[in-house]
């Protein structure tokens, strides 16, 4: 009775070793139940089994973003060959459990003789459509700061539903290789109004609101405060972004009351009438460019105080400007250069007093060469000088001058003309000059002596 006993444990323990045996060999040739290899099911297969079925898998090159498809291109080959089997021998090694195991996992293996161009076009084609899909979602709208109406405030940020282009397509360069891609999916998020970026944004608005700085235009001096002057300021990227609007109106404004250039004149003449006479060459203007740069500079930097003297322009010879410094007599001031075309009279006005008055002629009018009305200013003066030119009659003339003084862009001045006889009042309508103020010689000697560079001449 015990020996059989002893048999029967023996047989039983000897049975028990063969499963043991037999289970471990299986576990370690074979893969557990539910393993995936780049998303194809292994379980129980052997290495060999593996590579045969993996060879005769096909690819799908699905790309899902959340659980929307979104490229589902033509199946391909998966690119796995008999090279790879090192590969899966590794890998069955990893899965490898004493016990059977029934835990699934989806192991990802990158075949050698992957066609890698595959994949940048699925990473071209997923970008491509994500694009696409984005311009009939809601686009998000990030918080921002803005200076308006002298006021600063912040605007709520707004929520889309875009997809992130740039965080999907990054996943998909992580992603393992796989037949069916599935990538979480990422939506653009609008930049916060409590984020430092509008915080910062905001405190530099603050700033220039609270700006102000004096402008100087001759002797007036204009306050310009950052919350009145600029319409409308926000900020990108940290710089700021500016409607100068505001400031180029009251550049307009402050030139409407104090610039010269091109405006009209009641001018008071030698002999006491009030004549109307425009503005052509003579007088400053401030250049709106010039200004709103200088001043949107100050309001930026603080500055308490600028002047305008560099702001502005003029015409001619000059292009700065004439007369910014003088503010009487409608900004042509008490020395100046007057010529009368009906009494065919010039006079030279200096510091107030008349220290010359003469006869001249001025352009023959039968032929529409009038010497040229308005308020101009003496561009050069020459001693002495050839002038060179045409006139009806000539078409080129040369002629030696002693004296010479330009005061239009076309040509036309005060000069000696010895060789005049006809200094009749009347000269001028059929004997005039080419458009020049001719001068008796003894009378331009003194003229020339009293008059200077961008002084006034008022032809009327």
């Amino acid at each position: 009775m015990k020996k059989s006993l002893k048999i029967g444990i023996s047989i039983g323990s000897i049975l028990v070793l063969g499963i043991l045996g037999g289970a471990s060999y299986n576990q370690s040739t074979h893969f557990n139940k539910g393993i995936k290899i780049n998303n194809t099911d292994v379980s129980g297969l052997s290495v060999d089994k593996v590579i045969r079925k993996l060879k005769n898998e096909t690819s799908k090159n699905v790309i899902y973003v959340g659980n929307t498809k979104i490229v589902d291109a033509k199946d391909t080959t998966t690119g796995f060959t008999d090279k790879d089997t090192e590969a899966i021998k590794a890998l069955m090694k990893k899965q490898r459990t004493i016990l059977p195991s029934d835990v699934k996992k989806n192991y990802a293996i990158v075949p050698q003789e992957l066609d890698t161009t595959i994949r940048k076009q699925l990473k071209s084609e997923l970008k491509t459509r994500l694009t696409e899909l984005n311009k009939t979602r809601t686009v998000a709208v990030d918080a921002s700061s803005v200076l308006q109406d002298g006021k600063v405030s912040v605007i709520p940020a707004k929520k889309g539903n875009q997809y992130d282009v740039k965080a999907i397509l990054a996943a998909y360069d992580k992603a393992s290789y796989n037949s069916v891609t599935t990538l979480k999916e990422t939506e653009l998020q609008p930049l916060s109004a409590d984020s430092n970026v509008i915080k910062a944004d905001t405190k530099k608005l603050d700033t220039i609101a609270a700006s102000q700085t004096v402008y100087k235009v001759q002797s007036t001096d204009y306050t310009l405060k950052g919350s009145e002057i600029l319409k409308k300021v926000t900020v990108k990227d940290g710089e700021y972004v500016i409607d100068t609007s505001g400031i180029s109106e009251k550049v307009d404004e402050i030139n409407k009351k104090q610039a010269t250039l091109n405006k009209k004149y009641d001018f008071k003449t030698a002999t006491g009438e009030t004549v109307s006479v425009s503005g052509q060459s003579y007088g400053w203007a401030l250049g709106t460019n010039d200004s709103v740069t200088h001043i949107l500079t100050a309001l930026k930097n603080g500055t308490a105080t600028i002047d305008a003297t560099n702001d502005k322009y003029g015409v001619g010879y000059n292009t700065y400007g004439t007369g910014y410094t003088t503010t009487t007599n409608q900004g042509i001031g008490d020395t100046y250069a007057e010529v009368s075309i009906a009494q065919q009279k010039a006079w030279i006005h200096k510091d107030g007093k008349v220290v010359l008055t003469t006869d001249v002629v001025t352009g023959k009018q039968s032929t529409g060469e009038d010497t040229t009305k308005g308020v101009w200013y003496i561009m050069y003066k020459q001693t002495p000088s050839i002038l060179k030119g045409s006139e009806v009659g000539k078409a080129n003339y040369s002629v030696k001058v002693d004296y010479w003084a330009q005061f239009t862009n076309s040509g036309i001045g005060f000069h000696d003309a010895g060789w005049r006889t006809n200094w009749s009042k009347s000269a001028y309508l059929k004997d005039g000059s080419g458009g020049c103020v001719n001068t008796k010689p003894e009378a331009m000697v003194t003229l020339f002596e009293n008059v200077s560079q961008n002084e006034p001449v008022i032809v009327y």
